[in-house]
């Protein structure tokens, strides 16, 4: 038997029916997004574990800044809500210095 793929917020394993629901419910889906003078921080769900078949936790949140000149290429990923929260918090204080 496969690996699950995709996951619900809490980390439990959903079916490719409920992930495709859930992934087109902004309000489920987009976790935080702030605008900045220096850029816009987005964290959102994925869903998707993002992790490529890495050992670990499967990751299902991303953190990207856009607009930003100076972190054009920021991503990081994270397994919990609460690790996307804090991560989103970490980019946030990086655009503000």
């Amino acid at each position: 038997m496969s690996e699950p793929r995709y996951f619900n917020k809490q980390g439990k394993p959903i079916t490719l029916s409920r992930w495709v629901e859930l992934f087109e419910d902004p309000a489920y889906k987009i976790i935080k997004r702030d605008e900045t003078p220096n850029g816009v921080v987005s964290t959102i769900w994925l869903g998707l574990d993002h992790s490529f078949e890495e050992s670990g936790k499967p990751l299902i949140f991303e953190t990207m800044i856009f607009e930003s000149d100076e972190y054009p290429d920021f991503q990081k990923r994270y397994s919990t809500l609460e690790e996307a929260i804090k991560g989103h918090e970490e980019a946030l204080m990086i655009l503000k210095r």
